[in-house]
């Protein structure tokens, strides 16, 4: 099957804009994604944006020709493909309900595990199983990122949440 051409692909990202939800088919399944076609054009849905839960193969989520809806996440205009991301909108549909179903909301506090520790990042953290977050270097006190490790159990405050972008800050 041959890829979409760049000059096509960069047509379809003037058309289509961050945020948009679309409804397409699916037209291949690789093992980390899914190529969607719609009438605005074509995009790319990685694993990571098809759900919540952990799969082993997106085509355990979907098949091709399955008629989906999908939300543009990111136009990637400087890539060479200039295929837009996706993400499959009842992933994000999912998230926004998991997160209203556990009364996750700015300054609440909760305990968290670190899943990864990033040098100049901070730590990311699970809620619970797709949900994650960021405690943000900057917003450590001092001396406690050295002492976090992965698998660790904290408790933090939710300072933000990006329902849009799938985003929460957190802070210890």
């Amino acid at each position: 099957m041959e890829s979409p051409s760049p000059q096509k692909n960069a047509e379809t990202s003037n058309t289509l804009e961050v945020g948009q939800t679309l409804t397409g088919r699916v037209k291949r399944i690789i093992a980390n994604g899914v190529f969607i076609t719609s009438h605005e054009g074509e995009g790319f849905i990685p694993l990571s944006e098809l759900t919540l839960d952990s799969v082993n193969h997106p085509s355990d989520l979907v098949s091709q020709k399955d008629e989906v809806e999908v939300i543009v996440i990111d136009l990637n205009e400087n890539n060479i493909e200039k295929l837009p991301s996706l993400r499959l909108k009842s992933k994000h549909d999912e998230w926004i309900r998991r997160i209203d179903e556990k009364g996750y909301h700015e300054g609440s506090i909760t305990q968290v595990t670190i899943t990864t520790i990033h040098d100049t990042l901070g730590a990311f953290a699970e809620l619970e199983e797709g949900i994650s977050g960021l405690i943000h270097q900057s917003t450590f006190p001092s001396n406690a990122f050295e002492s976090l490790h992965e698998d660790q159990k904290v408790e933090v405050r939710i300072s933000r949440i990006d329902f849009e972008n799938q985003k929460i800050n957190l802070h210890l």
